[in-house]
């Protein structure tokens, strides 16, 4: 497992919840079915890179424009774009929680094809 989150080394309890669930979904034919995949797939990385930190900084746009060394309207618009190709708007919990957990999905199911 390897701990993307640049604030800490270690890994925590909440991040083999995470991994755990997001390799259950990718794995379950069912699960991942309701996951917009192929969307996700061809989505800029660095629109899922910001969206992943938004939501680990907590929802916070400041936090996450200066973690990601980015303007605040780029980030703004980064979120605009997220929300035009996947209709999650991460400011709003749920949608910030499915888009969490189907990125980590995704990245996770990648990481079972190469190995």
């Amino acid at each position: 497992i390897i701990n993307n989150n640049n604030a800490s080394q270690f890994i925590t309890l909440n991040d083999l919840i995470i991994y755990k669930v997001a390799s259950i979904i990718s794995d379950n034919h069912q699960l991942s079915s309701l996951i917009k995949f192929d969307i996700i797939k061809n989505i800029d990385e660095n629109l899922l890179t910001t969206g992943i930190n938004f939501i680990e900084n907590g929802l916070n746009i400041s936090k996450t424009s200066s973690a990601l060394f980015l303007h605040r309207n780029t980030l703004i618009y980064r979120l605009e774009k997220i929300k035009e190709y996947l209709n999650l708007d991460l400011k709003n919990f749920k949608d910030a929680f499915i888009f969490y957990l189907s990125v980590k999905s995704f990245l996770s199911s990648i990481n079972n094809c190469n190995s």
